[in-house]
């Protein structure tokens, strides 16, 4: 049968003695580092969440800044064209006003100087026929007077 000896009773005690012993001064303490461990690794979990959530609203804010940008420079760019077509459409009508401007002081000069070469031949055909005249006639009674008689034939000829 079962006999009971003291050895035995004390070694039971002792152990319940020892894990009261190690309860208190040791499973405690390490129960407690393994809660701050705990706690640690949950403050640092909760703290990677909020770093990730204020990378991805980083995130979002650089890309609304670079799409703003790129809408900033396109409207610049297409500002810049505009201005540029503008510019070409001035010059290119102050070059046709200036091209018709010379056009126009040209055909200026030009019709004084046939009006001019026109007064000359008149002058001239006048002379010669005043000179055919006196020869065929063989008087010079008034220069002047001829000259009026044959300016008048010479209008007459000329608006037939």
């Amino acid at each position: 049968m079962l006999t009971l000896n003291w050895n035995i009773i004390w070694i039971f005690v002792n152990l319940i003695v020892l894990y009261l012993l190690l309860n208190k001064f040791l499973f405690g303490r390490v129960q407690d580092i393994l809660k701050q461990r705990e706690e640690l690794i949950n403050s640092s979990i909760e703290s990677a969440k909020a770093n990730e959530e204020i990378a991805k609203e980083n995130v979002v804010k650089a890309q609304a800044m670079v799409d703003n940008a790129k809408k900033e420079a396109e409207e610049k760019a297409n500002s810049i064209i505009e201005k540029a077509k503008k510019e070409e459409k001035e010059r290119i009508e102050a070059s046709e006003n200036e091209a018709r401007r010379i056009l126009k002081e040209t055909r200026e000069i030009a019709e004084i100087e046939r009006n001019r070469i026109l007064a000359e031949a008149k002058d001239d055909m006048v002379t010669m026929a005043m000179l055919t005249a006196r020869k065929a006639v063989g008087t010079m009674d008034n220069e002047e007077k001829e000259r009026e008689l044959f300016e008048d034939l010479l209008k007459k000829v000329g608006d037939a």
